[in-house]
């Protein structure tokens, strides 16, 4: 049975390629989403299928019956994806004008592409600078990884301007390229690279992994002649795996009193995977009371309390998630330095059935897939220009129903927000469209 429910699921994040519809993904939200959550989901769930002892949190779940709660899981998840697919069927049905302050109405040449990619490399190369700065250097941060998030804090606002420059820097350059041939193939993979590099610098992984994603999935939008499953693709695909795990084990070998670690390939789908999150809460959650939204009230303290954010909950929900996971009695809101400093994000499952169960994963789901289908609807609408194409990208691929994810979108939108108003003056007030 369970076998058969696995290849529901597989089954289920085919069905976007099931249409008429022959969207590429960088077209298609609901493609963009299956391949993710497939990626992230259905290779662990096949290993603790086969082998339940590979799974990291069964030794402290409730349930005694690990391969119920796996088909539970499983079922659950297949009618969350069906609910974001119809979630998306809708929203690409719903013209929300509001959007059209994140975009412009008269064409201009391909040199304000070609001069404004050039302008957001220099913002991420300055900004990247004052980063390190404000960490004590490169060599300084790389000898102390271990406590990299400690020495990130007070950075964030870098971050907000640094992630969106150094796509848009991508993107323009993509998309000037597309119209008249210019600038060259080598210098956009140079500037690849070099945003790369400046989101690598600081420890991190899915930023840098994206970015080159995001990159490949502009190239097949902007009709470069380029094809996902090409050869040049595969190579990139393989060295972001690889730089994915280098990177988890430099870090968990820089961690105070750890010893040597070394990965190997059921380690690195493990840490890839929220399955055992997802499993977690639902097995915590199966004698308990739901949070009932109760939750996102955090938001709204953080948003309106000063002082000290260690006696304020905390804005990463998994936060709670992790505590629960170490056998801490916890339940929002809670000031964060009575948490575990720590987190296991919930993302739009977990953060759906922890609050209203199943629900709320048809809740939370749907309500995912019906932002994607709206941004879907206007980047469309808009020739795919690159901040349209690029905000349904990220937010088809990023965004979740939970605390963290809603402020890292909100910071991203209002970013854009300032760009667009600095794209605005700087051609001297006329109104353009970052489209043919």
């Amino acid at each position: 049975m369970l076998a058969l429910l696995i290849l529901l699921l597989g089954f289920v994040h085919l069905l976007p390629w099931l249409n008429s519809r022959r969207d590429g993904v960088g077209k298609n939200p609901a493609k963009l989403i299956s391949i993710i959550s497939g990626v992230m989901s259905m290779p662990y769930l096949c290993v603790i299928a086969w082998d339940g002892e590979k799974s990291a949190v069964k030794p402290i779940l409730k349930s005694g019956d690990f391969e119920y709660l796996l088909m539970v899981f499983i079922i659950y998840y297949c009618i969350g994806m069906l609910c974001l697919f119809g979630g998306i069927y809708l929203g690409a049905r719903i013209k929300l004008t509001a959007l059209n302050v994140f975009s412009f109405n008269k064409p201009v040449g391909t040199r304000f592409y070609r001069r404004f990619s050039h302008f957001f490399l220099a913002l991420v190369l300055l900004l990247s600078a004052l980063k390190l700065q404000q960490v004590g250097g490169l060599l300084e941060f790389w000898a102390n990884i271990g406590m990299r998030a400690q020495n990130l804090s007070g950075t964030g606002i870098l971050d907000a301007f640094i992630l969106p420059s150094s796509y848009l820097a991508i993107f323009f350059a993509l998309y000037a390229r597309s119209i008249d041939g210019r600038p060259s193939r080598y210098w956009i993979v140079f500037l690849v690279v070099v945003m790369f590099v400046a989101l690598s610098l600081f420890g991190g992984r899915k930023n840098s992994i994206m970015l080159v994603i995001f990159s490949l999935l502009a190239a097949s939008v902007f009709n470069l002649r380029f094809k996902l499953m090409s050869l040049k693709a595969v190579i990139a695909y393989a060295f972001l795996g690889v730089f994915f795990v280098a990177i988890l084990i430099f870090r968990l070998n820089s961690q105070p009193d750890s010893s040597n670690v070394s990965l190997d390939l059921l380690d690195t789908i493990q840490n890839a995977s929220y399955v055992d999150t997802y499993l977690f809460i639902i097995d915590h959650f199966s004698d308990r009371p739901f949070w009932y939204g109760i939750g996102f009230g955090d938001l709204a303290i953080r948003l309106s309390s000063g002082g000290d954010p260690s006696f304020l909950p905390p804005i990463d929900d998994g936060v709670y998630i992790r505590s629960l996971v170490e056998g801490w009695s916890v339940q929002p809101p809670m000031p964060f330095n009575e948490l575990y400093p720590s987190s296991w994000p919930p993302e739009t499952f977990g953060s759906g059935y922890a609050n209203f169960g199943l629900f709320g994963v048809v809740l939370f789901f749907s309500l995912k897939g019906l932002i994607s289908g709206v941004l879907l609807r206007w980047a469309r609408g808009r020739g795919f220009a690159p901040i349209p194409l690029f905000l349904m990208i990220y937010v088809s691929a990023n965004f979740h129903f939970s605390n963290l994810r809603i402020v890292q979108t909100g910071f991203l939108f209002a970013v854009i927000f300032i760009v667009v108003m600095f794209l605005k003056i700087s051609t001297g007030g006329r109104k353009v469209k970052l489209a043919h």
